[in-house]
């Protein structure tokens, strides 16, 4: 059957959307593919119409649960035999559909990309007729990817030994598995990175518009009084009635916390994430899909499988880890096609609150290379192996550029690269409180400790912070910001001012929060006090330290008038040495921007 024939027989669509076409055929045609297309133009239906032409089972790598359970749904009320396999499953259902997978009755099956390091898994799928494999979410890949996911590339070495095996099985060395890698928003820069991670043979390449002129964008400046927040999100949902809307909100906690403030101010509305029980989960969902509720609070994983064509509103009540997830979340308004709004909840302590989740999460390659020095040290020194993640030590011992906040980090990555081996501590049902991470170092071996992937990462991490920032408090068009950053094949053929953001439209900041010219020193004086004022307060709240300790209001004043360049400045105007050892490169950093 071709193309068409299989679109109406199963979807019961007479034409492809815009882009699909091209992208299907190429896949048809056997050709490894890497594309992109805005959420909501129907990513799925570029590998799923081919697969359905082909002998054999689609692989479809999927990173999002949620994703998984939508669209195994969707495929099964369609008729077409499609299963996933999850943590969530027993051991009986879990055989059952990998049976059922090498004998052939499944045409689907979505896995997480971190199943494929399970050895048993990887000898199931050395059993099977694969035709293609997907790799869905395919931004989450790259280093340059917030959502990065360390699994993946792991496993994609796993795909390699799969490729290998069959090499050898149909004694064919040129044999290979075709691949299609799909995503929403990959920016440039990350682009070339994915292909060459994938393994994708001489590929086809798409990129389709970014483009989504039916959602109008906003910026709500919030004040730090949390009341006004949940105060501007119910009057704006109210302003809307009888629509369908999401709100992404960071924590489980918030989201039952949101959903019931607006439950009690008479607005039907549900939580929904990973802490609630499968078949809570599942008719909370219902209520949704069905309008018998009209709002629906989640954690962006869980948001990112909700395929519902008439959400009129989405709004994010905590500031995005970068743009793509933005767009990405954002997507789900609006995939009628129809008129929709987008609002993001901003206040500039929030940026503060990021760029400390930043330098926290993103440990330069000097602090890493610095202590894999000092553990290699260590364990010849002291001849034992046995190392304890107690942050106060090892920053004390270490030293600058190793922050405490930062060890965490650079430990996950010690253990991604084999140098450091978790132990598993057992469990203290009765004991609340939390101990440290044990750690076995693997001195013996030797080890790339891959710095030039740890600066790639920082680098990449800054640059997503700097363009989010931008968006928030730049000037200029927001959707012109959103499409350049994003890599819009068509940008110059983008207007500099749109129809349909706040900026454009004139609505822009409340009077109270619109911040005077970027020109005026007082302007900036101010905006310096209140960015590094809003990092103190953020680490008092952290360490329990009160702030005032940290940082002298008098002290602020000075620093805020003098605009130090120097450590050895800040001193000099009165901040103690602890604090210029812990936040003097941030507050430097705060005035030279």
């Amino acid at each position: 059957m071709n193309s068409h024939t299989l679109l109406e027989k199963y979807f019961g669509y007479r034409d492809f959307r815009p882009g699909q076409k091209p992208i299907i055929d190429a896949v048809m045609g056997g050709r490894d593919v890497f594309a992109l297309m805005q959420t909501g133009g129907g990513k799925s239906l570029c590998f799923q119409i081919p697969a359905l032409s082909k002998n054999g089972i689609c692989l479809v790598i999927c990173p999002l649960i949620s994703l998984m359970y939508d669209q195994v749904r969707v495929l099964k009320r369609k008729n077409i035999s499609a299963a996933y396999l999850n943590s969530q499953q027993d051991y009986k259902e879990r055989s059952s559909i990998e049976q059922d997978a090498i004998n052939g009755k499944l045409k689907f099956l979505y896995v997480a990309p971190e199943r494929l390091l399970n050895d048993k898994f990887l000898d199931i799928l050395k059993q099977m007729t694969i035709s293609m494999i997907v790799y869905d979410e395919a931004h989450v890949i790259t280093e340059w990817g917030e959502a990065f996911r360390p699994g993946y590339i792991m496993g994609l070495n796993k795909i390699k030994e799969l490729e290998d095996f069959f090499k050898r099985k149909h004694i064919d060395p040129q044999y290979r598995i075709q691949k299609i890698a799909l995503s929403a928003s990959i920016i440039a820069e990350a682009r070339k990175d994915i292909i060459e991670k994938t393994n994708l043979f001489r590929p086809a390449i798409f990129i389709n518009s970014f483009s989504r002129n039916n959602i109008e964008l906003n910026v709500s400046h919030y004040q730090k009084n949390k009341l006004s927040k949940i105060d501007i999100l119910t009057s704006d949902i109210k302003a809307h009635p009888k629509t369908t809307s999401i709100v992404y909100a960071n924590t489980r906690k918030e989201c039952e916390v949101i959903a019931g403030k607006l439950a009690v101010r008479n607005i039907k509305a549900t939580h929904y994430h990973a802490g609630i029980p499968p078949a809570a989960r599942k008719s909370k969902m219902d209520l949704f899909m069905t309008g018998k509720v009209d709002v629906i609070v989640c954690t962006s994983a869980f948001g990112m499988g909700i395929d519902k064509k008439n959400v009129r509103q989405v709004y994010h009540w905590n500031l995005p880890s970068t743009i793509e997830d933005m767009y990405q979340e954002m997507g789900r308004a609006g995939r009628d096609g129809l008129k929709s709004r987008h609002m993001v909840f901003y206040d500039r302590h929030d940026i503060e609150t990021s760029r400390e989740r930043l330098l926290n999460n993103y440990p330069t390659a000097e602090a890493v290379n610095k202590m894999h020095q000092f553990l290699s040290i260590y364990v010849n020194r002291i001849k034992d192996n046995i190392i304890e993640e107690d942050k106060n030590f090892l920053a004390d011992i270490v030293g600058e550029p190793v922050r405490k906040e930062c060890i965490s980090s650079i430990f996950d990555h010690l253990q991604r690269i084999g140098f450091l081996s978790e132990y598993r501590q057992p469990i203290n049902p009765n004991s609340k409180q939390k101990k440290n991470r044990i750690f076995e170092v693997n001195i013996e071996k030797s080890h790339d400790i891959q710095l030039d992937s740890v600066s790639k990462r920082y680098k990449a991490a800054v640059l997503k912070f700097e363009k989010l920032t931008d968006y928030f408090e730049g000037d200029g068009c927001r959707n012109h910001k959103l499409l350049s950053y994003l890599g819009e094949p068509q940008l110059e053929n983008v207007p500099i001012s749109c129809s349909h953001c706040d900026k454009c439209l004139g609505k822009g900041e409340s009077e109270q929060t619109k911040p005077e010219s970027s020109n005026d020193d007082s302007y900036r004086k101010n905006l310096i006090k209140k960015r590094i004022k809003g990092l103190v307060e953020s680490f008092a709240k952290k360490n329990k330290i009160p702030a005032n300790v940290i940082l002298p209001p008098n002290i602020l004043s000075k620093i805020t008038s003098n605009a130090p360049k120097t450590k050895q400045e800040l001193i000099d105007l009165g901040l103690n040495g602890k604090s210029v050892q812990t936040l003097g490169d941030i507050i430097l950093e705060i005035i030279n921007k």
